[in-house]
């Protein structure tokens, strides 16, 4: 049996379809993709085969216009699983601003989390009011410090001093506390928050 799954990827990035199993030499595997998708868009050779399992590298197309893409796994007629695929657009680092609603279903990867933080951050004379509705994180994750700057040593060390005097506003700003992110609106796609990803956004509603 093959569990059946979702997930959302990027286009313009290649994935990595492990399967594992028997020796694949006993096996009659077949792996094959359902949905309208273009030519562009295609699982590879196979780059790494062991008594385990084998590796296949998928590409999806930067301009694919597909919604959705089914891999399909089966051993014999009995034995299947599927893989349905939603596909989202890359983020658009050009396009990104204070209140900035993501219109389209797009994907972000850690470093484009921290490309989003590191923005907020710099421009700190601007109130950010984000909202994910329509995106999907990199494994479903919310990174660690994703909206954090402050150093893991300074994590600890201002910890120290809030829990003693309570909390020290201006020089957590300096350090770089996002005080100037307002509000967030995550996606009901999240499956896990690492920890410090918000914290010392102590301004957000």
């Amino acid at each position: 049996e093959i569990e059946n799954k979702n997930a959302g990827v990027g286009k313009g990035y290649y994935y990595g379809l492990q399967l594992v199993c028997i020796n694949f030499d006993s096996v009659n595997l077949s792996l094959s993709m359902e949905g309208n998708y273009s030519s562009n868009t295609k699982i590879m050779e196979s780059v790494y085969n062991s008594s385990c399992g084998t590796f296949y590298p998928l590409f999806i197309a930067p301009d694919e216009t597909a919604e959705k893409i089914t891999i399909i796994a089966s051993y014999d007629e009995t034995i299947k699983g599927t893989l349905t695929l939603e596909l989202y657009d890359r983020f658009n680092r050009d396009s990104f601003s204070s209140d900035f609603s993501f219109g389209e279903k797009t994907f972000l990867t850690e470093d484009d989390v921290f490309y989003i933080r590191d923005t907020i951050s710099i421009n700190k004379s601007i109130d950010y009011n984000l909202d994910f509705t329509n995106c999907r994180f990199e494994f479903d994750t919310i990174p660690y410090c994703a909206f954090c700057k402050i150093s893991p040593f300074t994590l600890y060390s201002w910890d120290v001093l809030i829990e003693r005097y309570g909390t020290p506003d201006i020089p957590l700003e300096e350090d770089g506390a996002l005080v100037n992110l307002k509000s967030i609106i995550l996606p009901d796609s999240i499956k896990e928050i690492n920890r410090n990803a918000f914290a010392y956004c102590f301004n957000m509603k």
